[in-house]
């Protein structure tokens, strides 16, 4: 008893175990696991160096470290090239030929075009925008998003704010803008909510048409939709016969209603004979109880006479 009592408890531990690890191990089902591209760490399922997780399909797409140009890896002293997992840094003269071109070896050091400096950090084009080069000695001022060029022109500083309040209905249903440094937010009237009050919040609205409200969304019944149910889909009726016409003609589907046809007839005909066989057992029990009551009778009887 005791022996099955630890046999038991070692494989509860053993399996407690092994769910326990699933459930904290953020990579379990990723498709990243199975190339042991990922791993997890701190609660957070991270891919190896120069990697990215794709959180669509679970697997680790390359990252393009060059594509943030305002973090540089080559620091705006080399031209960087990037490769599956990695980059590489052409380095300008008066740079070591380094993963980050630092440090110089040479008081002669090139910079990119746009940028100058100890270390070629500083660029004419801002804090808002940064330097594209064209060839060696032209580049263009590339601005963030809602920042332009000062001087209208694309090798002037990125330090001019968009009023992005000027533009046309920025804010969706009469929603009030309000212009702020790069951006801009919008006063939205209930029951429209969102940075830009296109998100229907139906705890503040109504679904119609018999639609639902579940987590500030409306959930519509078909065929309405839009975001509050008032919005009916087009052609309903034929899309529903022509839906159903095809399903009815399809080959397949038809081989699939017959086969679907034999087995309930064939379960029919097995239930019906289990009922007969059963009432056919109940008689015979019946019977067999009465014949012996009526034998002590008759023997009773004689017995009396003699």
């Amino acid at each position: 008893m005791a022996l099955k009592t630890i046999i038991q408890g070692a494989f509860f531990l053993l399996v407690c175990g092994y769910v326990c690890e699933a459930d904290l191990d953020k990579c379990s089902g990723k498709a990243c696991r199975d190339n042991s591209m990922c791993q997890e760490a701190h609660g957070v399922c991270t891919c190896q160096m120069g990697y990215s997780l794709n959180a669509t399909n679970g697997i680790c797409d390359d990252l393009d470290e060059c594509a943030n140009h305002f973090h540089d890896p080559c620091g705006h002293r080399g031209r960087c090239n990037n490769n599956v997992g990695s980059y590489i840094c052409e380095c300008l003269a008066g740079w070591t030929q380094t993963e980050h071109c630092f440090p110089n070896i040479s008081e002669n050091f090139l910079c990119l075009p746009g940028y100058s400096g100890d270390n070629c950090k500083d660029t004419v084009c801002g804090d808002n925008g940064y330097a594209k080069a064209l060839n060696v000695n032209e580049f263009i001022c590339i601005c963030s998003h809602g920042w332009k060029n000062n001087l209208g022109d694309q090798h002037s500083v990125c330090n001019t704010d968009v009023d992005e309040c000027t533009i046309p209905g920025v804010c969706n249903h009469i929603g009030r803008c309000t212009n702020t440094p790069g951006s801009f937010t919008c006063d939205c009237y209930p029951p429209w909510t969102g940075i830009d009050c296109s998100a229907y919040n139906c705890t503040k609205g109504k679904c119609h048409n018999g639609g639902t409200c579940e987590e500030s969304v409306c959930s519509c019944v078909y065929p309405w939709t839009g975001t509050n149910c008032a919005e009916q889909i087009n052609d309903v009726h034929t899309d529903v016969t022509k839906d159903r016409n095809t399903y009815l003609l399809d080959p397949l589907h038809i081989s699939d209603r017959i086969f679907l046809y034999i087995t309930f007839g064939v379960v029919g005909l097995l239930l019906l004979v289990v009922v007969v066989l059963s009432r056919s057992l109940c008689k015979k029990r019946s019977l067999s109880k009465k014949i012996p009551a009526s034998s002590q009778q008759h023997t009773e009887f004689a017995t009396s006479m003699k």
